[in-house]
C-alpha cells in the first residue's frame, strides 16, 4: 500500500513537472511568437506591407530603346526588368513553372499545408534554404516583391511567417493568373536580369512567345539556382535541370511519354544575347542619348505629378537607327580594325618606343597611387603583376599584367568611329563609337580630331561660289607665303610641277593647289561657309586652313557633307523619334529642328559632288570601287593628318552619308608612313565593308543609287586632271567650240517625248 502511494506521488510529481515544463514551453513559444511578431511588424525581417500597398504593387521596369522598326537595342535600368501581360505568357511556361515549383498552386490559398511540415523541418529547423519545395509560388512572389532582412536562424523563421501572411493577402487581392504574371515578371534569372521576358531575350534572343518548350523549361529550371544552372556558363547542369522540369511536366500530365523523351534529347539551343550598357545595338549611341533622356524625364511628369524616371518607369524610346545598317556598320568596323591591328602590330613595336613608354608613365602618374618615384622602384605597385581582364580581338582575356604594361597594351590599340545618316531628313542610321564599349567608353563619333583633307571640299565649294570653274588650271608650285611666317605647303607625294585642273587637284588631293584655291576664294568666306555647313570649330585664319588643321567630330563631318548630298542644304543629325510609356501611349514625338537653309547653291553642290565622285572613281579613294562590291554612285574624300595620326573618309550616295575615322587614343601613336597610315588605308575600308554588306543584303536599296545631276552636265567638265602646262587661248577656244557642237548634237538626238520628260524632271527639281 505504501509502495502504491509512493508511485502515485511520484507520478503526480512527474505530471506536475511536465505541466510546468509545458507551461514554460508555451510561455517561451508565446514569448518567441510575440518577439517574432514585434520584429515582423517593425520590418526587421523585411517590409510588412498593408492591404493598400499590396493593391498598388508597381515594380520598377527598365526603359527599352528600339530602332525605328522596333528592334530592341538595349535598356536603361537599375534592375533589368520588363513586365509581360498574362495573355502573352505561353501555356508551356506556366505548366513548366507549376510542375516544378508548386504543383498545387491552383488549389491552395497561398499556403500549401501538405508542404508545411517539410518547410518547418528542412528549411526552418535545419536552415537549408536551398532545399526548396516548401514555399508556394505566392510565397516566393512575396519574397521577390518584399525581400527579406536578417540572416539569423530566427530571422529566417520570421521571414517565412511574414511571407505566408503576405501570400495569404495576395491571394485575397489577385487572381491566380495575375499572381502567375506578377511572379514571372519579378523572379530573378541571374546576371541582374529579372522576369521571363528579359531572361528569354538574354539567353535565347527571343520573346517568351517564340520560345521552344525545351527552352522555356531551361529558364524555369534556372529558378532553383540561377548561377548554378546558368545555361551560358554551365550548359551541362542546365540541361540536366531542364530534363528534370520536363519529367515533372510528364508526371503531372502536361506531356506524354513520347513528347517528353524527344524534348529531353534536344540540344540546349542557347543564343546568348546580353543586352546591357556594353552590349546590344549601338551602345555608344545609347550612352550619348542617356543624359538627354534624363533631362527629358526631369521636365515631364507622370499622371501622379512625379517626374518620369529613366531607370524605373518602363519607357519605350524609339530612335532613328536602322537595325540592319547598324549591324553592317559594326561588322565593318570589326572586320577592318581586326586586320588593321595585325598590320599595326607587325610594324609598330610599342615596347621599344621610349616616347610611348614615357606617355604610359605620364598617364599612370596622374593616379594618386602611382607617383613618379614608383616607376624607378621595381618593387612598386606599378610594376607588380596582378590578374586583370584586357581587350583582345579574340575576345576579353584574363591575364596577369602590371598596371604599366596594361596601359601600354591599350595605348597600342587603334580605335575607330563611324556614323551613317540620311541626308534628306537627318536621321542617324548607324553609330559605332569605338571598337568595344566595355573597354573603351570614349565615343569617337562625338570626339574631335584633326580632319585633314576632308575639309578641302568646303575650300573648293567656296572657290566655285566665287567664280572659279572645275576646269580652270592651277600651277603645282610650292609657294612661300611670306606674310604667314614664310610658310609653304608640301604635297604628300613630294611631287611638283605641271598644272592641275580645279577638279584634278581635288581628285588627287594636291595640297599646293588647295592652298591657292583657298587664297583665291578667301579665308574668311571659306570659314563662314564651313560654319554654315555645320563644322563648328576653331578656325585658324592662315593658309594651312586648306589642309584641314582644325578639329571636328565624325558626326559633324557627316552632318556637313549632307550639305552636298542634299543639294546645298546641310542637316543636323536626328536620333530620337518618339517616347512611349510602358503601355504604349505616345508621350512625345520629336520633330526635326532642321530649317533646310540653302547654304550652297544647288549647282555648286552638284559640281562638288561630281568632283568627289571622281575622287572615288579615279582619285585618292579609288580603292573603294576597286576593292569592294556594291552598286550605284559614291562621292567622297579621304583625309590624313600630320604624322598619320588620323585617317578619315567621308562619303555619300544620293541617299546616304557616312563618315569614318581611325586613329589611336593619343595622336603620338600612329603608323610610321603613308602606306598604311593614310586615310585610304585606315578609314576608307570601313566604308567599303559597310557598303559591301549593304549591297549583299539589300541590292535594290534606295541607299545605293545613281546621282541625278539636274543643274550641270558632267560631260561638260571632261578636262584632264593634270597637264604639263595650262591650255592656251586657241586651245580653250577650240575646246569650247567642240563642247558646244557636242551639246547641240546631243540635243538633236532627243525626240519630242524626251524633251517633255526632261522638262518635267527639271520642274520637279525646282
Amino acid at each position: 500500500m505504501a509502495r502504491k502511494k509512493k508511485n502515485q506521488k511520484r507520478k503526480a510529481s512527474s505530471f506536475s513537472l511536465l505541466k510546468k515544463l509545458l507551461y514554460i514551453i508555451v510561455f517561451l513559444l508565446l514569448g518567441l511568437g510575440a518577439f517574432i511578431a514585434y520584429n515582423m511588424l517593425q520590418g526587421n525581417y523585411g517590409e510588412f506591407p498593408d492591404k493598400h500597398k499590396l493593391k498598388e504593387i508597381e515594380q520598377a521596369q527598365a526603359t527599352e530603346v528600339y530602332t525605328r522598326y522596333g528592334t530592341l537595342m538595349g535598356r536603361y535600368y537599375f534592375e533589368n526588368r520588363n513586365n509581360l501581360h498574362f495573355e502573352k505568357i505561353p501555356d508551356g511556361i506556366i505548366h513548366a513553372l507549376v510542375s516544378i515549383e508548386d504543383v498545387r498552386f491552383f488549389e491552395h490559398h497561398g499556403i500549401d499545408t501538405k508542404s508545411l511540415f517539410r518547410v518547418l523541418f528542412r528549411t526552418v529547423l535545419l536552415g537549408d534554404e536551398s532545399s526548396g519545395g516548401g514555399s508556394t509560388l505566392t510565397q516566393q512572389l512575396a519574397k521577390n516583391l518584399f525581400p527579406r532582412k536578417g540572416r539569423s536562424h530566427l530571422a529566417l523563421i520570421g521571414a517565412k511567417i511574414r511571407e505566408m501572411i503576405i501570400a495569404w493577402k495576395l491571394e485575397d487581392l489577385y487572381s491566380k493568373n495575375r499572381l502567375i504574371q506578377m511572379y514571372l515578371n519579378t523572379v530573378p534569372f541571374g546576371e541582374n536580369t529579372f522576369g521571363i521576358k528579359n531572361a528569354s531575350q538574354r539567353y535565347f534572343n527571343k520573346l517568351p512567345s517564340e520560345l521552344e518548350l525545351e527552352q522555356a523549361c531551361t529558364l524555369i529550371g534556372m529558378l532553383k539556382g540561377t548561377s548554378f544552372y546558368n545555361p551560358n556558363t554551365s550548359p551541362d547542369r542546365a540541361i540536366k535541370r531542364r530534363n528534370i522540369v520536363i519529367s515533372q511536366m510528364e508526371k503531372y500530365g502536361h506531356l506524354n511519354t513520347e513528347e517528353a523523351k524527344k524534348l529531353r534529347n534536344k540540344p540546349l539551343g542557347l543564343n546568348y544575347h546580353p543586352i546591357d550598357q556594353n552590349n546590344g545595338l549601338a551602345p555608344y549611341l545609347r550612352e550619348y542619348l542617356r543624359p538627354r533622356l534624363k533631362e527629358w524625364c526631369r521636365n515631364h511628369t507622370k499622371p501622379n505629378g512625379e517626374p518620369y524616371n529613366l531607370y524605373t518607369d518602363g519607357l519605350r524610346i524609339y530612335t532613328t537607327i536602322d537595325g540592319h545598317l547598324q549591324e553592317y556598320a559594326k561588322m565593318a568596323v570589326d572586320k577592318h580594325m581586326r586586320k588593321l591591328h595585325e598590320v599595326f602590330e607587325r610594324e609598330f613595336n610599342f615596347k621599344e618606343k621610349q616616347s610611348h613608354h614615357t606617355l604610359a608613365k605620364e598617364i599612370l602618374s596622374r593616379i594618386e597611387a602611382y607617383k613618379e618615384e614608383s616607376f624607378r622602384d621595381s618593387q612598386s605597385a606599378v610594376h607588380q603583376e596582378k590578374p586583370m581582364e584586357i581587350f583582345t580581338w579574340d575576345g576579353p582575356e584574363r591575364v596577369k599584367m602590371s598596371p604599366l604594361d596594361s596601359v601600354k597594351h591599350h595605348l597600342s590599340l587603334l580605335n575607330s568611329g563611324f556614323v551613317a545618316m540620311d541626308p534628306h531628313n537627318g536621321y542617324i542610321l548607324a553609330w559605332v563609337g569605338g571598337i568595344d564599349h566595355r573597354f573603351f567608353k570614349y565615343d569617337h563619333v562625338t570626339s574631335e580630331r584633326q580632319i585633314g583633307s576632308t575639309f578641302k571640299p568646303f575650300v573648293y565649294a567656296n572657290a566655285l561660289a566665287g567664280g572659279v570653274k572645275p576646269c580652270d588650271y592651277f600651277s603645282n608650285d610650292s609657294i612661300v607665303y611670306e606674310q604667314y611666317d614664310n610658310w609653304s605647303p608640301n604635297n604628300a607625294n613630294r611631287e611638283y610641277g605641271g598644272v592641275y585642273s580645279l577638279q584634278g587637284a581635288l581628285v588627287n588631293s594636291v595640297n599646293t593647289i588647295s592652298v591657292q584655291v583657298l587664297m583665291e576664294g578667301g579665308i574668311d568666306s571659306t570659314i563662314r561657309l564651313a560654319k554654315d555647313m555645320g563644322i563648328d570649330a576653331e578656325y585658324p585664319s592662315v593658309p594651312s586652313l586648306a589642309l584641314g588643321t582644325m578639329d571636328a567630330s565624325v558626326l559633324e563631318m557627316a552632318e556637313a557633307y549632307t550639305g552636298f548630298a542634299n543639294h546645298g542644304k546641310p542637316l543636323h543629325g536626328k536620333a530620337l523619334l518618339r517616347i512611349e510609356n510602358s503601355d504604349g501611349k505616345v508621350l512625345e514625338t520629336f520633330q526635326s529642328n532642321n530649317k533646310e537653309q540653302q547654304v550652297v547653291d544647288q549647282k555648286i553642290s552638284e559640281q562638288v559632288t561630281m568632283m568627289l565622285q571622281n575622287v572615288v572613281n579615279r582619285g585618292t579613294a579609288r580603292s573603294l570601287k576597286e576593292n569592294f562590291n556594291f552598286s550605284g554612285d559614291v562621292a567622297g574624300k579621304t583625309g590624313t593628318t600630320q604624322d598619320h595620326a588620323d585617317g578619315w573618309f567621308v562619303g555619300y550616295t544620293p541617299n546616304l552619308v557616312f563618315a569614318s575615322w581611325v586613329g589611336a587614343e593619343y595622336p603620338s601613336v600612329h603608323f610610321e608612313d603613308m602606306t598604311y597610315g593614310q586615310g585610304a588605308a585606315t578609314a576608307l575600308p570601313i566604308a567599303g565593308y559597310f557598303l559591301d554588306e549593304l549591297y549583299a543584303h539589300h541590292p535594290g536599296t534606295k541607299y545605293l543609287a545613281k546621282f541625278n545631276y539636274s543643274q550641270i552636265d558632267p560631260s561638260a567638265y571632261d578636262c584632264p586632271d593634270y597637264r604639263d602646262e595650262a591650255p592656251g587661248f586657241f586651245e580653250k577656244l577650240l575646246d569650247a567650240l567642240k563642247k558646244d557642237r557636242d551639246k547641240r548634237k546631243k540635243e538633236k538626238k532627243k525626240n519630242f517625248i524626251e524633251k517633255l520628260i526632261d522638262k518635267f524632271h527639271k520642274n520637279n527639281d525646282e
